[in-house]
């Protein structure tokens, strides 16, 4: 068999991604930039694709794997691809078609497959796609990533030195759908929901097939905008934390359409939530809307957030005799706090949302139905819910801030503040800084080279004076 040259960047510590061959052959990247070790600079096409699932097969050792795939235009080609590698490896797959990252999830939980692969670019542009790998543990679904599994699998897809297996894989083709949509459906009494109007964007990606079976069986009044999978994303980018791509939702709901709106990313393990005024809530005002309901489903216990989250979690998880407890910000780090801890629930400021409901995973349509039961049974609106969870507190949201060594701004802003004072903690690969008037968060992205500052404080005047003095010292430092 003839070595396929891989980007050895195409593996990252959560997940695979990469781009189509003409998109990154167009950009005339420089060897060794940053761009090429970039999703942006790796190729991932079918044949890689396949490679991966030789490598899946021959350093994870699953007997049963099920593979699903988001709307993407390249998604239906790489998993066909990724399939004929396990096959060849022995491998039998059950394939799920075009479905959201959770109902992946869910089947790896429910019917415990050994391992799910989730074909998704999430958020990204159109020319961009990826594999989320995933295991079934002791009735949970924990990541293959950095120090779980990605290493052995890259060593294996680049050296691509595979035996030769005379009973291939078998392959099923199976819909889940009825049991993803009863499972979830049998956690509320959903019949009896407030008539609530709300504004669902499903940006074209694939939340609108996995989850308008379970809204149409509600009795509120739902309207639907881009419901429809298209893997060119006419209408806008499948990145509900970006404002821009709200636009048309935010609009109907300051025209007085709806009592709120909701919105997916690509893949649909993100949901973010939109009130009757246009603001996007962050993913720490909506763990706080959340955590009631998680500690009544599960009394006094811990919970993780990401350090960017809201102090008002830790009043409310005070307020039940519970406790949070922080995790680094990525999917595995969280997951593995969440095993360490034997939390219930646990929420990101990227609005992930996961629950023990969901197999410890993330779910794109739990949040929807928890607040639906939360505005039932309180009688209160969700502006009032809203207010309710935050506690007096304002936020900003992630401020990106471009910067060329993250690591040396962190340390350099630690020492500023320590010898000048104040609280200032590098921990969990960020730092965290308390001052008289506010408190605020730096961490790295793991996508881009930039660094993201969340910032919370009492009132909105020293909000804004916060970003504003943060900047200043970022820009000073660098």
């Amino acid at each position: 068999m003839k070595k396929i040259e891989i980007n050895p960047h195409l593996f990252r510590s959560l997940d695979i991604r990469g781009a189509e061959a003409e998109f990154v052959k167009a950009q005339n990247i420089e060897p060794g930039s940053a761009k090429e070790k970039s999703a942006h600079g790796s190729i991932l096409s079918p044949e890689i694709a396949k490679v991966i699932g030789r490598a899946i097969a021959v350093s994870q050792k699953p007997k049963r794997v099920v593979v699903g795939h988001d709307a993407r235009r390249t998604s239906p080609a790489l998993s066909k691809a990724l399939i004929d590698g396990l096959l060849e490896q022995g491998v039998d797959v059950d394939f799920i078609g075009l479905v959201t990252t959770d109902k992946l999830y869910f089947a790896i939980g429910h019917y415990k497959y050994d391992i799910g692969v989730m074909n998704t670019g999430s958020h990204t542009i159109k020319e961009l796609n990826g594999f989320k790998i995933s295991k079934y543990k002791e009735g949970k679904v924990m990541p293959v990533a950095k120090g779980s599994g990605m290493e052995q699998l890259k060593e294996v897809a680049l050296e691509q030195n595979f035996p030769e297996v005379e009973d291939k894989g078998k392959l099923k083709k199976i819909d889940i759908s009825e049991d993803f949509e009863q499972y979830i459906l049998s956690h509320f009494d959903y019949q009896s929901f407030n008539e609530q109007r709300v504004i669902c964007d499903g940006g074209n990606g694939s939340a609108g097939s996995a989850f308008e079976g379970i809204i149409d069986k509600l009795p509120i009044k739902a309207t639907k905008l881009y419901f429809e999978p298209n893997g060119e994303f006419p209408n806008h980018e499948p990145d509900p934390m970006v404002p821009e791509n709200l636009e048309e939702l935010v609009d109907r709901l300051k025209n007085g359409e709806g009592d709120f709106g909701v919105a997916w990313d690509g893949d649909a393990d993100r949901i973010s939530f939109i009130t009757p005024d246009g603001e996007i809530l962050t993913g720490g005002f909506i763990t706080a809307m959340l955590l009631p309901w998680v500690f009544k489903k599960h009394p006094h216990s811990t919970v993780i957030c990401t350090p960017p989250m809201s102090w008002a979690c830790r009043e409310i998880a005070l307020e039940h005799n519970a406790k949070v407890e922080l995790a680094e910000v990525g999917n595995s780090f969280v997951k593995n706090a969440m095993e360490k801890f034997q939390a219930p629930f646990a929420g990101e400021e990227a609005d992930h949302f996961m629950f023990n409901e969901s197999f410890n995973a993330e779910s794109g349509i739990l949040p929807l139905m928890i607040i639906l039961e939360r505005l039932t049974k309180s009688g209160q609106s969700f502006v009032e819910l809203l207010e309710e969870a935050k506690r007096g507190y304002f936020v900003t949201g992630d401020v990106n801030i471009e910067v060329q060594d993250y690591e040396k701004l962190l340390k350099a802003l630690n020492t500023y503040y320590q010898s000048n004072g104040f609280s200032s903690k590098l921990s969990l690969g960020d730092l965290q800084v308390v001052l008289p008037d506010y408190h605020y968060n730096i961490h790295p992205s793991h996508n881009d080279p930039v660094v993201r500052l969340n910032l919370e404080a009492k009132s909105k005047e020293l909000l804004e004076k916060g970003v504003e003095d943060v900047k200043k010292l970022i820009k000073e430092l660098s």
